[in-house]
């Protein structure tokens, strides 16, 4: 299994495949970038949401699986009042339970602002890292505010959508058939120049396979 002195030499997490279902290890000097998702906007997305518009947990349960069990080190983030308020979101308790597992970050931020941090939040992240925003906004706003976020947002970011419980992202990736395939995107090789920073992002195999059992007895009903 791929590893690194920085990992302390524990292996680096495996690759699943979507058609097959199962795990493979990791190509050579080949790292998968961290995940930052918006769970406001991936919740309100899924198409099971409420009829009263409450945040649907589930979404955001379903676009972790996906991306862990892909081997990328990832964490979901909204704004502190869905934390403070349980009526906000379709299951606080499983909410709470993603947070226990810190898969979840809260933001701070009070009125609109609020939702504008989030935003703010993962794009510098994904800046800072070499990492990839999963977000339904165009962030017009947020490169506004830094200009030097627009190749990080023209280039890494990922809309989702759902088929019932099934989380998709184009194939031709965030450029188009023109670009990088949405593989290719989420994967950051030798010779990019985000290798060094992306490099300490990795999730080690112990972490993967914990996280998964994690989220499978969370929502055991999910086949």
């Amino acid at each position: 299994m791929l590893s690194y002195e920085w990992d302390e030499g524990e292996p680096l997490s495996a690759r699943g495949d979507d058609s097959t279902g199962l795990l493979t290890e990791r190509r050579n000097h080949t790292l998968l970038r961290p995940i930052y998702i918006n769970a406001v906007e991936v919740g309100y997305a899924y198409t099971q949401c409420d009829k009263d518009k409450r945040l649907n947990v589930r979404g955001v349960t379903i676009a972790l699986w996906y991306f862990i069990s892909k081997g990328h080190q990832t964490v979901a983030m909204l704004p502190y009042c869905f934390k403070t308020y349980p009526d906000k979101s379709s299951s606080w308790s499983e909410l709470m339970a993603l947070f226990k597992m810190n898969l979840i970050e809260f933001t701070p931020g009070y009125g609109s602002e609020k939702y504008t941090e989030v935003n703010r939040i993962l794009a510098n992240r994904a800046a800072d890292t070499g990492g990839c925003i999963v977000a339904r906004s165009q962030m017009h706003s947020i490169i506004e505010e830094r200009p030097t976020l627009d190749r990080t947002v023209e280039k890494r970011l990922l809309m989702p959508s759902f088929n019932h419980n099934d989380i998709i992202f184009p194939v031709d990736g965030p450029l188009g058939r023109c670009g990088p395939s949405l593989r290719s995107t989420l994967e950051c090789p030798l010779s990019d120049p985000d290798w060094p920073r992306c490099s300490v992002q990795q999730m080690v195999l112990r972490d993967q396979r914990h996280w998964l059992t994690k989220l499978c007895a969370l929502v055991p009903d999910q086949g």
